[in-house]
């Protein structure tokens, strides 16, 4: 599943934060 996203320069750092949840949890699921 890809996800796009656009964000701001001020968004950034808490898109990456959320990003990198949503690969971690998904990264898990994929690995399994």
């Amino acid at each position: 599943m890809e996800t796009t996203i656009t964000v701001t320069s001020n968004d950034t750092k808490s898109a990456e934060e959320s990003d990198e949840a949503i690969v971690k949890e998904s990264g898990e699921q994929d690995l399994k």
